[in-house]
């Protein structure tokens, strides 16, 4: 996930110059926007519905970033295929809103999921990731020598977020399997 979201990051300016040159101006005020509301609710709305998928079951959180990493894919494609300005500024709010809902499910997934005593090494951990997300810029600069920005953008960004929705729909498959289990051993230390 991280991967999508460092790759539009960086590279989602310089599309916005080449694919809209007459509204630049108007591309990087609307894209900041974008990224502070839509995003910000996204995330805070994804904690809030995480929290509510996961009170039955904590595996049922990582639907909702399944579900956000599917849209945003879409939303991404409607994007680059938009014929005017405004209309790929509507598909890149509806990508925001879909993309940023994932930090709550997997940040409560991740502590819900291991003793308090090593939750700080692990976020620490987590966020490591990040180094790894940065690659997918490099290799996105590296192809763009070789093909148009757009095409490397339309091709790479939603295999990115797909790849994402694999990741976490396994992590859901896996954490549902290790359930009962979990909840037997926590009844034996019950009693």
């Amino acid at each position: 996930r991280f991967c999508a979201g460092f790759a539009i990051a960086v590279w989602v300016g310089p599309w916005g110059r080449e694919a809209f040159p007459d509204r630049q101006t108007d591309f990087g005020l609307t894209k900041a926007a974008i990224s502070a509301l839509g995003g910000g609710f996204s995330a805070i709305a994804g904690g809030v519905l995480s929290d509510i998928l996961g009170e039955r079951d904590a595996s049922r959180r990582l639907y909702l970033p399944v579900a956000g990493s599917l849209g945003a894919a879409v939303c991404w494609g409607m994007m680059m295929d938009a014929q005017s300005f405004e209309w790929a500024m509507g598909w890149l709010l509806l990508q925001y809103l879909f993309a940023e809902c994932w930090f709550g499910a997997a940040i409560a997934t991740l502590q819900g999921q291991l003793p308090k005593e090593v939750q700080g090494g692990a976020q620490g951990a987590f966020s490591t990731l990040t180094v790894f997300g940065n690659l997918a810029p490099l290799l996105i600069g590296q192809a763009s020598q070789h093909m148009p920005l757009a095409d490397v953008l339309h091709a790479t960004v939603p295999a990115l977020y797909l790849g994402s929705a694999a990741a976490f729909a396994l992590t859901c498959r896996a954490l549902g399997e290790a359930a009962p289990k979990l909840d037997a051993e926590t009844d034996r230390r019950s009693e």
